[in-house]
């Protein structure tokens, strides 16, 4: 089994580097949603335009669902970075304790 290192000093800085990439991913989100919503008309109605709006609109729909996940999971990344390194000190700070009352 492979040792791990865990370099819980460095989390916070990564923490704060996938916050900003959920706020950037934010606008790219809102570009690409308002640029596939533009789509949807722009061969007209008729049955030639609808059957050339319905060869791209599966996956398109389904790129539109990813896009709106990536700021959503960008923070959720960001918030679990933050939450292990303040466990992970407030342990280590309980264990300091505990071991010293130990010792006496």
């Amino acid at each position: 089994m492979a040792d791990i290192f865990v370099r819980i000093d460095e989390l916070p800085g990564y923490a704060a580097s996938f916050a900003k990439l959920a706020t950037e991913s934010s606008t790219a989100e809102a570009t690409a949603i308002s640029g596939f919503s533009e789509f949807v008309g722009a061969w007209g109605s008729d049955e030639p335009g609808q059957a050339f709006l319905s060869a791209y609109l599966d996956s398109a729909s389904d790129t539109v669902d990813c896009v709106q996940q990536v700021p959503v999971q960008l923070s959720a990344i960001a918030s679990a970075m933050r939450a292990t390194a303040t466990s992970y000190l407030g342990t280590e700070a309980t264990n300091v304790v505990l071991t010293r009352g130990t010792g006496a």
